[in-house]
This record gives C-alpha cells, sequence and structure tokens, in this order.
C-alpha cells in the first residue's frame, strides 16, 4: 500500500483544518467511528464486501487518496498508487464491538502512504432484539432479514466530516444491495467530488489574518469564551486522573429511543420552536447536572461548558454543497450554561429555549466568521478556549439515505471519535434510523395556497403525482392550516401572498426548526403582482427554495429527457410514453415551415417581436396558434387543464403538419424553461429555442435550433435552408431513437419535494435573508442575447 511516488497524481492542497486533523491522529485523537448495524436477507461473505468496497474505493474520490508533502515542504493529498488500498477484515462472531472500537479508537493510519481509512465487518450471530431501546437490530425484520451485522467504519478526520461519511456509508450501503442483486455498477460515474471551496476559504482566511494581527480582537473572543467558566473543570473535580495514566480510552455507549418516545420529543421542540439538537443538549447538561450532585458535589447552580462542530457548508452556495468531500466543520465558540441543580419537568423547555438562543444567537451573528476563525486558532495552537465537558451534534433523520433497498436494512447507526487525549469527557452524536417523521412514516407538508388556486383545479393539478402515488419516495400535502404544527414542513405559494403580516398570522406560531418553502414556478416578472419590486419585506420568512431554478433547494420541472430502457422503465407510465419516430415515407417537403402557441401576450422577452421579424423573412410559413395569433385551435392550455401531449388535437396537428415549432418562452431568465419546450417534443417536429436557459443540460445534442444564436433575418435563412435539405433536416430528429420526452403537459413534477423531505439537509437551520436578491436579482431576468451580435449582446435588433 503506497502514495503514487511519482509526479502525478497531486489532488489539492489540504486546508489548515485538514492539516490540524491529521497531526490529531497520530495522537489517537478525533478518529472517527461509524458503527452500522445492518440486517440481510442473505449471508453477508469476505467476498461479496470486498467487490461492494472495491467498487465503493473507485467511485468515491476521497478514498483514493493519502496525505503527503511536497518538495516545498506543503502537504498535499494524494491519489494513491495501487487499487488493493483497502483495509478490510471480517472477525469472528465472538468479537465484541467494544473491542473493535477500542482497536479503531487508536488505529495507525499511515496517512502519507494510505489508506486513511478502515471497514471491520463483526457478524451477530444470535441478535437479541428485545428491549428495543438497547438492541441496534428490529424484531419487524427478523423473518426477510434474519442475518444480522455490525460494520465499523474507521476514519482519519483529515479526509472527511459527517457530511461525507455519512453520504459515504449510505454510498456503500446502495451499492453492496446492488451487489447482492447482481445489478451492474458503473465504477466510471464519480460519487462527489473532493474538492475546496476558493471563495468560503479566502474569506475565512481574510478574517483569520485580521484576528492574528489584532490582539484586542482575539482578546475579545478570548473573554466571550472565558465567560462564566469556573475556577477547575468540573468532572477534573470529580473524577481526576491518577498521575502517570498513560492508559487512556473511549468508551462507545449506544442507546436506542422506541419510535414513539422518538415523535414526541421531536414534537415537542418543534412545539417550543428549537431544534432537536438544542434539546437534546439541554437534556444532556441536565444529566451531567444530575451526576455531580449524585457524586457529593453539591451547589445551587454549576457552570456547564458545551461547544458544537458545524458544517461550514451551510454558509456555501447551495449549489456546491451536495456533492462535496472533505473536511468543512468548524467551532463557533465555547458556551457556559449556568444550570440549577434541579430543573422540573415544566421547567426543562424553558431551560432548552436558553441553551438554544445561545447557540443559534453566535451561529447568526454577523460576526460569525471571526468566531469560526478563532475557533480554527485554537485547534491549531492548542490553546485551551474550546476545552468543554460537553459537545452535543446530530446527524439529522439519516432514514431516507439508507431507504429503498432490496436485500440490506440499517437498523441503527452510532457515531463516535477518540475523545480519550483530549480535554472532552463527553462527545454525544444523535441521529434518527427508521425512527418517524414529525407528523409520521410519511412526511407531511402542509401548502398555503390561495382558494382561487384550488377551485380552479391549479392545486389538483400540481399535487397529482403526489396524490396518486406516482412519486419514488412517498410524501403527503393537505392545504389544512391545522396541521402546521405537527408537519414536516410549510410550502408557501409565493402568488397566493397578500402581504408578510398576514402570511405570518395564518402561519403561527412559527417554529424556526421547520422549513417554510418558497414555492413559486413563475419568474420575478409574474410571481406576485402584490409585491412588484417590495420583495424585500419577504426577507427573513423562508428557508428553503422550491423554484425553476438550478440552484433552488427543491427544483420543479416541467419536463424532462430521459435515456430509453432502463433510465426510462424507471418513471411512471404517465410521465414517459415513447415518441412517435419520424416515418421514412413521410413527405416533409409539404409541411409548412414553424409553428409557436402563444396565449400570454405580455411580451417580456420580446419573443412576438422576434417572430414578427422572422416572419417577414419567410413569407407567410410561420404561424402563431393562440390568442397572439391569426389561427385558433382548441382553448389555451394551462398548468391546471391537466392535458395530455400525445391525446391534444392541436398539438398532434402542428407535429405532422410543420418542420419546426418555435418553443419561445415569456421571460428571457436563467434556467426558466417551461412546458413550451417539451409539449411538442414528443412528436417528429424540430424545436426553435428561444431562452436563457442552458439548454445544452436539457435536450440531446443535435436536437434543436437555438434562437439565440441567430438574428431573425439569419434564423429564418437557416430554416428555409433545412426546409430544402430534408436528409439534413432528418439528423435533428435522430436522437428519438435513444431518448424520449416527458408526457405530462402543462403539470409541473413536483416529486423532488418528497425526495427532500426524506432526506435530513432539508431539515438543517438555514434563512432566505435578502429574499429580494434571491428571487428577483439572482434570477438574471432581462437579458436578450439573440441581438446584432448573436449570444454576447443584450440589445434588442430584430434586422
Amino acid at each position: 500500500m503506497a502514495c503514487d511516488s511519482t509526479a502525478e497524481g497531486w489532488v489539492r492542497e489540504a486546508t489548515p483544518v485538514e492539516i490540524v486533523f491529521d497531526y490529531m491522529s497520530h495522537e489517537e485523537t478525533l478518529l472517527v467511528i461509524y458503527k452500522v448495524a445492518v440486517s440481510s436477507s442473505t449471508p453477508l461473505t469476505h467476498q461479496l464486501v470486498t467487490q461492494a468496497l472495491t467498487h465503493l474505493y473507485r467511485k468515491v474520490p476521497t478514498l483514493r487518496v493519502c496525505l503527503k508533502e511536497r518538495e516545498d515542504g506543503v502537504k498535499w493529498f494524494k491519489e494513491m498508487s495501487s487499487e488493493n488500498n483497502i483495509d478490510f477484515e471480517v472477525k469472528t462472531d465472538e468479537s465484541s464491538v467494544e473491542e473493535v472500537a477500542q482497536e479503531l479508537n487508536t488505529y495507525k493510519y499511515n496517512s502519507s502512504e494510505g489508506p486513511m481509512w478502515c471497514v471491520r465487518l463483526i457478524p451477530v450471530g444470535d441478535p437479541v432484539y428485545n428491549p428495543p431501546r438497547f438492541s441496534s437490530f428490529c424484531g419487524d425484520l427478523e423473518t426477510d432479514f434474519p442475518h444480522c451485522y455490525y460494520f465499523m467504519f474507521g476514519f482519519n478526520h483529515c479526509m472527511g466530516d459527517g457530511h461525507s461519511y455519512r453520504n459515504i456509508i449510505s454510498h456503500f450501503i446502495c451499492i453492496l444491495d446492488d451487489v447482492l442483486s447482481g445489478t451492474p455498477i458503473s465504477d466510471q460515474e464519480q460519487l462527489g467530488k473532493f474538492v475546496v471551496n476558493e471563495e468560503f476559504d479566502e474569506t475565512l482566511k481574510t478574517h483569520l489574518l485580521e484576528l492574528m494581527s489584532d490582539p484586542a480582537l482575539k482578546q475579545k473572543y478570548v473573554e466571550e469564551s472565558q465567560k462564566g467558566q469556573p475556577e477547575k473543570p468540573l468532572l477534573d473535580v470529580l473524577f481526576p486522573a491518577p498521575l502517570g495514566t498513560t492508559d487512556r480510552r473511549t468508551l462507545l455507549i449506544s442507546q436506542a429511543f422506541d419510535s414513539d418516545v422518538t415523535e414526541k420529543f421531536m414534537r415537542q421542540c418543534k412545539e417550543h420552536q428549537i431544534s432537536v439538537n438544542s434539546g437534546l443538549t439541554a437534556a444532556g447538561v441536565i444529566g451531567f447536572v444530575q451526576l455531580l450532585s449524585e457524586e457529593g458535589i453539591d451547589q445551587d447552580t454549576y457552570s456547564v461548558s458545551s461547544a458544537h462542530l458545524i458544517n461550514l457548508r451551510r454558509f456555501w452556495d447551495p449549489l456546491k454543497v451536495k456533492d462535496n468531500l472533505g473536511c468543512y466543520v468548524g467551532f463557533i465558540g465555547r458556551h457556559f450554561t449556568q444550570t440549577p441543580k434541579t430543573v422540573s419537568k415544566h421547567e426543562f423547555w424553558t431551560f432548552a429555549k436558553g441553551v438554544h438562543s445561545d447557540f443559534y444567537n453566535s451561529l447568526n451573528s454577523s460576526d460569525v466568521l471571526y468566531r469560526l476563525a478563532f475557533g480554527l486558532i485554537c485547534l491549531q495552537s492548542e490553546e485551551p478556549h474550546l476545552d468543554r465537558d460537553l459537545t452535543f451534534n446530530t446527524l439529522g433523520n439519516l432514514t431516507s439515505s439508507f431507504a429503498g433497498r432490496k436485500h440490506l436494512q440499517v437498523t441503527h447507526l452510532v457515531n463516535t471519535s477518540s475523545i480519550q487525549n483530549t480535554t472532552t469527557v463527553w462527545d454525544h452524536i444523535s441521529c434518527t434510523i427508521r425512527g418517524r417523521f414529525r407528523s409520521g412514516h410519511v412526511p407531511l407538508a402542509v401548502i398555503y395556497v390561495g382558494n382561487l388556486f384550488v377551485k380552479a383545479g391549479w392545486y389538483r393539478e400540481h399535487m397529482r403525482d403526489i396524490h396518486e402515488g406516482r412519486c419514488a419516495l412517498p410524501c403527503r400535502v393537505t392545504t389544512d392550516l391545522t396541521k402546521i404544527q405537527t408537519a414536516d414542513a410549510v410550502l408557501i405559494h409565493l402568488l397566493s401572498i397578500k402581504s408578510r403580516e398576514k402570511l405570518i398570522q395564518d402561519l403561527a406560531p412559527r417554529d424556526p426548526t421547520q422549513p417554510w418553502i418558497m414555492f413559486e414556478p413563475e419568474t420575478p416578472f409574474n410571481g406576485n403582482v402584490f409585491f412588484f419590486n417590495e420583495y424585500h419585506t419577504l426577507n427573513g420568512i423562508f428557508n428553503r427554495t422550491m423554484h425553476y431554478r438550478r440552484d433552488s433547494d427543491i427544483q420543479l420541472l416541467h419536463g424532462f429527457i430521459v435515456r430509453r430502457g432502463e433510465e426510462a422503465n424507471l418513471l411512471p407510465p404517465s410521465w414517459r410514453r415513447p415518441p412517435l419516430l419520424h416515418d421514412q415515407n413521410t413527405n416533409y417537403t409539404s409541411r409548412h415551415l414553424a409553428v409557436a402557441f402563444i396565449s400570454n401576450c405580455n411580451d417580456h422577452s420580446w419573443r412576438l417581436k422576434y417572430i414578427q421579424a422572422l416572419q417577414d423573412h419567410t413569407g407567410s410559413s410561420v404561424h402563431v396558434v393562440g390568442k397572439c395569433g391569426t389561427i385558433k385551435c382548441g382553448q389555451s392550455m394551462y398548468a391546471f387543464h391537466g392535458y395530455r401531449v400525445d391525446l391534444d388535437q392541436c398539438l398532434s396537428h402542428a407535429g405532422h403538419n410543420y418542420l419546426f415549432y418555435l418553443a419561445f418562452e415569456n421571460a428571457l431568465c436563467e434556467d426558466y424553461v417551461t412546458e413550451k419546450l417539451y409539449n411538442l417534443m414528443y412528436y417528429p417536429i424540430v424545436p426553435v429555442v428561444y431562452g436563457a436557459a442552458d439548454y445544452t443540460k436539457l435536450l440531446p445534442p443535435h436536437s434543436y435550433i437555438n434562437a439565440m444564436d441567430y438574428k431573425p433575418q439569419q434564423l429564418a435563412q437557416r430554416l428555409l435552408y433545412l426546409a430544402s435539405h430534408i436528409e439534413e433536416y432528418k439528423e435533428y430528429l435522430a436522437w428519438r431513437q435513444y431518448y424520449q420526452p416527458s408526457t405530462v403537459g402543462g403539470s409541473r413534477i413536483l416529486c423532488d419535494l418528497c425526495t427532500r423531505l426524506h432526506h435530513p439537509d432539508i431539515y438543517q437551520y438555514n434563512v432566505v435573508q435578502d429574499f429580494k436578491d434571491w428571487y428577483v436579482t439572482k434570477a438574471r431576468c432581462g437579458v436578450n442575447r439573440t441581438a446584432a451580435t448573436p449570444r454576447n449582446n443584450t440589445q434588442h435588433s430584430f434586422v
């Protein structure tokens, strides 16, 4: 096992945090362990698991690196030179989890050669299912999944964090399930990116340098970290380590709460408007004080210190978060909680609110980057300002990360790290596996939507896929506002908001841990007539977004193109009827040139002017159907009509009697495409697109013509040329043999909402502080790149 010794293979420079964590690993400090309990339908052999780990190694870039010093003395991550760098063992069923945990708590990773991770498999010959709160396995799975195991994953902390490891383990379970199923696995597809966020790192570095060069500024945070500090750490007084002690160990203790207790606790946290992590921290602090009191340290109040590692990706652009792997964690300071000797049941939630307030005041403070920089200084210099009694963190609800497997069920997961050589005496990490969402096993979203949209059928058609069970993961959506307090999320239709005050009044009381999701299919031009340029009044209301833009937390689609075969077969039949292939005997020369369906005459994009100019250069062979044209056919088709593109007579007529259809959007906003793009792709006709989206990411190569590349006169010449050179025209239809389009009509596809409600990331703390900036400015609307100079001119010039 060795890192590549050649000049090739360098991946990237290590960050200061990664270097610190690697140093700690050599001191047997903060080595990361994941204990994962798995029930399987079939026995797991060394060969099967090795096969899965080999695929994982090939697909996850962080697992293939070591940490090596270059000639200039700077440490870089580097690709390992051999594929045989997998440290895996199968233990006997006599091995105890505690023994293996102790092995991994002191494991010697050779980070300069690799690997920096290992896996141990422990068979459980006689699993215990009762009592459930002390069991890692579930009795209801005993019949179908009778084979029980523990996977023990060990990691050098420098290569990742909780976000990364959770994803890696989830990928492993998925791959192992595919191995057991005999499903082909592509090693070319990479599961994540091992890259840095240079913009964020540079910002944090700037704050770090300011602190290091300004003693007074640094002293401010030193004093803040010492506020409330007792003369001596409480546990050192209670359990002093004997002089000369060298054999320190980290004890792994785990306990599972049943689904009823979990649900009740989460519901109480929601009702009292605190995070689950704050609730657990409060309970842990009180339990700690009870221990001190029982052991004879009798005080009226106790000053208990705690600190929390946070995922720094919360400060990133959401588009950079999803696939990122690496170590991006930090401390925002230490808090001393003044805790009374006894806290009654009725006083607990008031106490917990104080804990929650202390933490989130720091997290949301304007100087949070200075706090993070100060935490980094403490890590690098071993200054004692982060020494603490307790650490509490939560991984969230991980159920969806491991759901949907045919042969494997993850029933329990415990994450811990070696703290025997640290000043921390209690490191608590919680998560939910196979537990319950706030509203039950299937997540529930309450939608805030105006009665007009309900009565007109808009709500019914938008939610049809969800209500009729077509989504890959189930969820429920209701308009009943009385269910808000127990709902997993609130979906807020932007166009239905009349005022900030009315919205807050209708949805009160607010739980800050509950996602309030801005839901709007339209661009800022049509988003809400009550606000226009007053969108800033909605600042701080939403913490998630559901929009057509790719940088939304949840993206809603008007359609899609998928490959034929296995990829298409995963989708509901109503979404993807096979497209009509062009008939070689079709007489294309008898067809009209082009057609557009337009009934919204608000011409934000100047599409009607463009079409008029196109008509001027092609004669009468470009037709506009609808309210904005001279040809009438059927009725205007909107989202709430629920039409089918393969049965609509007007679309069928166009698809068989025209060479091109003009999919011209009414607004030029980045990522904005509507059903206009997809409706006619079912038919053998070539689309001409006009919009600000990146169509290369939406459509197959050589399947469309982009009007944004041409002046109207140039486009007219191109279309007329293809109309007279039919063999070249047919090349634009060749994609139909390999792909097929969606056939959802005017409906938007909202199933991503259900998928995201099953994922823990959606429940992490977040606030859209400047909504106008997010919704209006970042929409990047109004840019017309079709003018005198194609693609790079913002002036209209239809010549």
